[in-house]
């Protein structure tokens, strides 16, 4: 650890933001890579690029992209993310996303089958 480098690793000159426009830039930014996701699963869905899923798990269709758009529906993907059951300040993403970014870390060959289930436990109300 260098002098310029907190104990946890993010450089000593970063400091922690709040406030509105921070939350309005990482909630653009998480609602895209939740669009990406299903985007994503829906073309392998389309394409029959899917191995080891089938229909009855319910694969993710282009009208769930669409019904994104809304922000109602935006909102209940944010919610089945998780929000920090104390202060409810911030979404918990790690809750969703870092097990399938350690598998494609280390997996890459399963990259569709990954993005596909991640996208439907983010869209499918039968999951949570």
């Amino acid at each position: 650890m260098s002098r310029n480098t907190r104990p946890d690793g993010i450089p000593a000159h970063f400091r922690e933001h709040t406030g509105s426009s921070i939350a309005t830039a990482l909630a653009a930014g998480l609602a895209a890579l939740v669009l990406h996701c299903v985007r994503l699963a829906a073309i392998l869905k389309e394409n029959d690029t899917i191995t080891g899923l089938t229909d009855a798990e319910g694969l993710v269709e282009a009208s769930q992209l669409s019904s994104l758009r809304d922000y109602r529906n935006m909102k209940a993907v944010f919610e089945k993310i998780g929000v920090d059951r104390d202060k409810h300040k911030f979404i918990e993403v790690w809750n969703r996303f870092e097990g399938p970014a350690e598998i494609l870390r280390s997996d890459p060959e399963r990259a569709s089958k990954v993005i596909m289930e991640l996208a439907i436990k983010l869209v499918s109300s039968k999951f949570n």
